[in-house]
C-alpha cells in the first residue's frame, strides 16, 4: 500500500482591506438600579442600559470583583436596539436609560473563609460598545 501524499498548489493574488476609525461616542452614565446578595454567596446586580442612541450597538462586557481578584468574566453579548427619534429629542441619553430594560450581572461574593463575616466587596464593569450594527 503506498502511503498518501498531497500535492503543492500554488496560489497568487492579493487581500486587501480597509478600516474606519470612529471618534468615541458619548453614553449614557450608567446607574446601579439594585444589588442582592444571597446566602449561598452569588449576588444580582442591575444597572441602567450603557448605550442609548440613534443607531443600534453591540455591547460585550466583563465583570469582575475583588472577591474572585478582578478576574475578568465575559458576558453574554448584547444587542441594543437604536432609540426612536422622538425619544432622542426629548431628553436623549436620559429618557432612553429610564426606559431600556435593567441590565442584570450575576456575580459570585464567597471568596471569604469564613462568608458569615461581613466584608467589602468592590465591583469592575468594563463596556465594549460597537454601535452600528
Amino acid at each position: 500500500m503506498t502511503p498518501p501524499h498531497a500535492l503543492a498548489q500554488s496560489v497568487t493574488g492579493a487581500l486587501t482591506a480597509s478600516a474606519t476609525i470612529l471618534p468615541p461616542i458619548t453614553t449614557p452614565h450608567v446607574r446601579p438600579l439594585s444589588f442582592r446578595v444571597q446566602h449561598d454567596g452569588m449576588a444580582r446586580l442591575e444597572t441602567t442600559s450603557p448605550f442609548a442612541g440613534a443607531v443600534s450597538a453591540i455591547v460585550m462586557s466583563t465583570v469582575s470583583t475583588s472577591a474572585n481578584g478582578f478576574t475578568p468574566v465575559p458576558q453574554p453579548p448584547a444587542l441594543v436596539s437604536a432609540t426612536p427619534r422622538s425619544e432622542q429629542l426629548e431628553d436623549s441619553a436620559e429618557s432612553a436609560a429610564r426606559g431600556a430594560s435593567p441590565w442584570r450581572f450575576e456575580l459570585s461574593l464567597d471568596a471569604s473563609p469564613d462568608s458569615s463575616q461581613p466584608h467589602d466587596v468592590t465591583v469592575r464593569i468594563t463596556y465594549l460598545i460597537v454601535p452600528g450594527t
